[in-house]
């Protein structure tokens, strides 16, 4: 179990903070809107009506030994910075913070932020790479041109092989919401309902659920 600070309890900053409740950590949440506050009063271990630029507050709630803070103020970039100033100095862990833009996103990286979250730019990367591949449930940038997707079994793939994808790597797979056990092989087949978890380049990921242009 971590103890978590989320500062800043707008929509983004909520959802995070309950959702880490729900997996059992300690989070407290602070924001000066009590209105906000009261919203997320009965969901958190704590929820707190104060400055989260303040450092004397911070120190009363003992957020210098937490394991992690999330500082997801919204529009005011000033308060932002501060507070991430002052969790760095704390010496938390984890400081991730939302970025309102690149100039924003500059100033936090030289505070040496731990992770700088783009809310709006993440999304809108999977909802476009969701339009792409009608099948896609989540994806990760590997690095070096890489991408790892989860992806739904396409039609033309159906009772073939794993062996059939000379292109990509299957990390996993899965059937009936089940994780099929070991490391999968070249000779297990995939049926429809299926789904894999694989790694390959962008070029060969962007076509890897459409059926194959047969030759003229």
């Amino acid at each position: 179990m971590s103890q978590i600070v989320v500062i800043g309890l707008g929509t983004f900053g909520r959802t995070v903070a309950e959702e880490l409740t729900r997996n059992g950590h300690q989070v407290i949440g602070i924001d000066t809107n009590a209105s906000l506050v009261a919203a997320v009063a009965d969901d958190l271990t704590q929820a707190v009506t104060a400055d989260g630029t303040d450092e004397r507050v911070l120190a009363e709630l003992g957020v210098a030994s937490f394991d992690a803070a999330l500082v997801a103020i919204g529009e005011n970039i000033e308060a932002s910075i501060l507070a991430t100033l002052l969790l760095k100095e704390m010496k938390l862990p984890k400081v991730w913070v939302k970025a309102k833009d690149a100039s924003h996103s500059r100033i936090l990286e030289r505070l040496a932020a731990d992770r700088i979250i783009y809310p709006e730019y993440e999304v809108g990367l999977r909802v476009a790479q969701q339009i792409l591949h009608e099948g896609l449930e989540d994806f990760v940038e590997f690095g070096t041109g890489n991408y790892v997707l989860e992806v739904a079994v396409p039609p033309h793939l159906w009772n073939k092989t794993i062996g059939d994808m000379p292109d990509v790597r299957v990390l996993a797979h899965r059937r009936e919401e089940q994780l099929l056990p070991g490391t999968p092989h070249a000779g297990d087949r995939i049926i429809q309902g299926d789904r894999l978890l694989v790694l390959g380049e962008r070029a060969v990921l962007d076509t890897f659920d459409r059926a194959p242009r047969k030759a003229k």
